[in-house]
């Protein structure tokens, strides 16, 4: 990861270039298959701050409720099913009372597992008060719950000038986490982060509360936000993975476990030959429930192969979020769980 690759997860699944290979194949992919690519908020101007109205995210969780909520009672949890939303509202919990503008970006923890890779990890970067650009042109084209997203791996990154929040610390994860401030010069204040690049998993059961402190620094006061860690995600459809592929000319299902998230965010983005990130045009869905069930229109999936796109990554990430008032602007933290795999359009 680049220091920039911290303030939301767009998840684009680069499954494993080998993975169609015999065990114990010596043949080695592209430095960068097999992995999955957490787009750099600096080269997409994208934070998750920026979806919400009014940047304000959801209120505070209530650490009063923390012993009438488990694990358990998460997973069996029944879900009223709604209406899907417009991808430019997806993202967009209930505004806090205070209707308080939130600092940009924030603190980030996410999981990720497939059967291809398992990757976690942790960072922060905090920026100018949250806009509506990035994750989705205002102009793009939608089709129901889902927008046009312009993949373009090669163009030149842009970083959005960081603010210090002094250190940060995480409890309740299942390694401990320290992200450091870093000054990077013209372009402010960056985190690094004290977990390892090649960590698995991060994040406890479905349902556990996660403290986030941070010490306050020449930006950003004190603060201390308790979240709750969204459930794993399982992808039961489409069936994903090498040879897998789903025709364009029918709306496509994609289902997953109902959980308790804030918000779902299913992705797919273009993917080269040879399995890796290519540019081209992808979709971002989104819905503010947590049903298992999202449709992705015939139109957005003929749109994307007559634009020459054959092979897409699909993701489905479910998002939870917490916040802290901090003088007169929300902090935000998010915590993400994600799965996914390739597809060919057919």
């Amino acid at each position: 990861m680049t220091r920039y690759a911290l303030s939301l997860v767009y998840l684009l699944l680069c499954p494993l270039a080998a993975c169609g290979q015999d065990e114990g194949s010596e043949t080695v992919g592209p430095a960068d298959a097999g992995q999955w690519a957490v787009v750099d908020l600096g080269s997409t101007d994208m934070d998750l701050s920026s979806l919400f109205d009014d940047g304000a995210p959801s209120d505070p969780l209530d650490s009063s409720l923390v012993n009438d909520v488990g694990a358990d009672d998460l997973g069996s949890a029944e879900v009223e099913v709604t209406e899907e939303v417009s991808a430019l509202d997806a993202v967009e919990p209930s505004p806090d009372a205070s209707e308080a503008e939130s600092w940009g970006g924030g603190v980030l923890l996410f999981e990720l597992a497939s059967d291809f890779l398992n990757v976690a990890g942790a960072g922060a970067r905090f920026t100018e008060v949250a806009t509506v650009d990035g994750l989705v042109d205002e102009g793009a084209d939608q089709w129901g719950p889902c927008a046009a997203s312009i993949s373009e791996p090669d163009a030149p990154e842009v970083v959005e000038l960081g603010f210090d929040a002094g250190a940060i610390t995480v409890l309740g994860t299942t390694s401990e986490v320290l992200l450091s401030p870093e000054d990077e010069g013209a372009d402010g204040v960056g985190y690094s982060s004290n977990l390892d690049e090649e960590l698995e998993s991060l994040l406890p059961a479905g349902g556990a509360l996660l403290t986030v402190k941070g010490e306050g620094g020449a930006d950003i006061g004190a603060f201390e936000i308790v979240a709750q860690v969204p459930e794993p995600v399982s992808l039961t459809a489409p069936e994903t993975g090498l040879f897998k592929s789903a025709s364009t000319s029918e709306d496509l299902i994609v289902s997953w476990n109902a959980g308790t998230g804030e918000a779902i965010l299913v992705t797919a983005s273009p993917l080269d030959e040879a399995f890796q990130t290519a540019a081209g045009l992808g979709l971002i869905c989104g819905a503010d429930q947590d049903t298992g069930n999202l449709v992705i229109p015939a139109s957005a999936m003929a749109a994307m192969k007559s634009s020459g796109v054959n092979r897409v990554a699909l993701a489905v990430t479910r998002l939870r979020f917490g916040t802290a008032l901090v003088g007169e602007r929300l902090v935000t933290t998010t915590i993400t769980r994600s799965t996914g795999g390739p597809l060919d359009l057919k």
